[in-house]
């Protein structure tokens, strides 16, 4: 998710105006003005509108902005190949979920009702590109591309890249005062977007964690008690090699080798299952239930830390079961087989 938001987030200040504002939004003139503000290096404008493509769906969101300049690929977090699109051509890059939803491919066609004075616009899909923020579908356009088709050259969002980042607020002050318009905008610094962005994520994800607690809880207290339990299960065992010479410090250390070797592989068997459930959540139950797909990050330090854990665990409970079942002495140990 970070890197997605590194993608989608280039700027270092957003603003758009409220949706009760956003059908209108602000003209030309307005979008000047913004531009020469002082203290920005650079800016591009947005017009996010719905588009109903199907009755039977909610409507998708149309987002236009200028992608021919600076690249969809560097705009866009796409995802698989894109597709060749003819010169004479008009590209489009649908989200993933509008991909599953409707099941166009890079390189098909779709048909955008954009105007409702024309008929629909045949288009090529470009490309596919990861949104996590509309679940029902979205469309990106290149900004030219929607003003020459549709006439509109209004927009309702604004990202801002500044000389300095640091000073958003002054240049926040600066847009509030050029329109009244523009004063009811939501403005947010890339920071706040982020952080915000996060924490949706987190408390969606907080049952998750908190269930990997608890089984790492449930993991830990079992490797002890399977560990203490084969060494009081083994006592005679352990008075028998006693009687063939082994010390208790010896009987101690075999066991502990036997555990953590348990565990050892127990944990490389474990990370292996757990390796392919993550694939098939991520590559098979994701796009089936939510429409949009992951990349695959392996926390090395977290698992190999927790199989570290593991095996220190069962060591150290090893190592205390073995001294508490070799304490009664091989006799008394053994004394049962006699």
């Amino acid at each position: 998710v970070s890197d997605w938001l590194d993608q989608v987030l280039p700027a270092d200040l957003y603003a758009r105006l409220q949706p009760a504002s956003a059908a209108g939004g602000f003209g030309e003139s307005l979008q000047a003005a913004i531009a020469t503000l002082p203290g920005v290096r650079q800016v591009e404008f947005s017009r996010v509108v719905p588009l109903l493509i199907d009755e039977r769906r909610p409507p998708v969101a149309l987002v236009a902005r200028p992608l021919r300049e600076a690249g969809a690929e560097n705009r866009l977090p796409l995802v698989g190949k894109p597709a060749s699109v003819a010169a004479d051509e008009l590209p489009v890059w649908v989200s993933e979920p509008f991909a599953e939803i409707t099941g166009v491919r890079s390189g098909q066609t779709v048909l955008l009702p954009i105007s409702e004075s024309t008929s629909p616009i045949r288009a090529v899909v470009a490309g596919i590109w990861r949104d996590y923020a509309r679940q029902h579908g979205a469309i990106a356009m290149d900004l030219s591309d929607y003003r020459r088709l549709t006439g509109d050259h209004a927009a309702n969002e604004v990202a801002w890249w500044l000389t300095d980042p640091g000073r958003t607020d002054e240049l926040i002050e600066r847009a509030r005062a050029v329109s009244p318009l523009i004063d009811t905008m939501e403005y947010r610094d890339t920071g706040q977007l982020k952080s915000l962005s996060l924490r949706i994520f987190d408390r969606s994800f907080a049952i998750t964690r908190a269930l990997e607690a608890i089984a790492i809880a449930v993991a830990l207290f079992g490797v002890a008690t399977a560990v203490a339990s084969e060494a009081l299960a083994r006592s005679r065992e352990f008075g028998m090699l006693r009687h063939l010479g082994l010390t208790r410090r010896q009987v101690g250390w075999q066991f502990m080798t036997e555990a953590m070797l348990g565990t050892l592989i127990a944990s490389l068997w474990g990370l292996a299952l757990g390796a392919m459930v993550a694939w098939i959540l991520v590559h098979r139950v994701n796009p089936h239930s939510f429409h949009w797909t992951m990349s695959m990050h392996w926390p090395v330090g977290v698992l190999a830390a927790s199989a570290f854990a593991m095996i220190t665990l069962a060591a150290l409970a090893a190592r205390l079961a073995a001294r508490e079942a070799t304490g009664a002495g091989p006799v008394l140990a053994v004394r049962q087989d006699w």
